[in-house]
């Protein structure tokens, strides 16, 4: 899910670009959430990934399992596996704010 979200964010600091926006509303990438909005200049985002840095919001964090791999004899959590209507729901509201915030 969060490499799915890295690639939403830089899709959205793209469109936010070709618009002439200064900011946009992004996705916090801890994959530990359900994508609360991060809200950055393109400049900020421009710089989070200079650093090859994810975005978080505040007080998140990188999960354990980007910062220490399990083995792979141990199977991931299982939020890991889930295809939460809620998650895309959640998702689905902070796409069309930011579609709204466009027009």
């Amino acid at each position: 899910m969060t490499d799915a979200l890295v690639h939403i964010n830089d899709r959205l600091a793209e469109a936010a670009r070709a618009q002439g926006f200064p900011a946009a509303s992004f996705y916090c990438e801890c994959g530990d959430c359900l994508a609360e909005a991060v809200p950055l200049s393109l400049e900020e985002h421009d710089e989070i990934r200079a650093r090859e840095d994810r975005i978080f919001a505040q007080g998140h964090d990188t999960p354990a399992r980007y910062r220490h791999p399990a083995p792979p004899s141990v199977s991931p959590p299982e939020w890991v596996a889930l295809d939460s209507g809620e998650w895309r729901a959640a998702l689905t509201r902070s796409l069309m704010r930011v579609v709204a915030a466009r027009v």
